[in-house]
Parts: structure tokens; C-alpha cells; sequence
């Protein structure tokens, strides 16, 4: 999907729902905004830093929060 860094763009979730999106760069992370239409689900964000051999994702939405992992081989 195509995009600009800061401009807001419509494209589908995994749920394929559509979602409002923001991408911007913030210091050394990518962070990445969500908002499905229906306002009843709270925005999402997930924001992607490397610290040495990892990617770390670490995602917001409501209370819950998770992080993940990702390893260069």
C-alpha cells in the first residue's frame, strides 16, 4: 500500500476493516497510528524501534500492550 510519511491515508486491517492510518517517524522509531471508523474501539499504536540484533514492536491499544520480537539472522 502507498503512503507518505505524516499524511493520513484509509487502507484495510487484518480484520479487513478499514481504518484510518498515520505513519510517522519519531527519533529512531516508526510509529504507526490506527483508528477503525466505528468509535467504539480505541485507537491503536504500535511503534518499531532496533536495538542491536532485534526489532522490537511495541503496541498500544486501549489497556492492553504487548511487545514482540523480531531477531536478524
Amino acid at each position: 500500500h502507498a503512503f507518505k510519511l505524516g499524511e493520513e491515508f484509509v487502507a484495510k486491517g487484518f480484520d479487513r476493516i478499514d481504518r484510518k492510518m498515520l505513519i510517522t517517524v519519531d527519533g529512531d522509531s516508526i510509529v504507526e497510528r490506527y483508528q477503525r471508523f466505528d468509535k467504539d474501539f480505541p485507537p491503536e499504536i504500535s511503534t518499531y524501534r532496533v536495538e542491536g540484533d532485534y526489532m522490537i514492536q511495541s503496541m498500544v491499544c486501549g489497556h492492553a500492550t504487548c511487545k514482540k520480537f523480531f531477531k536478524r539472522k
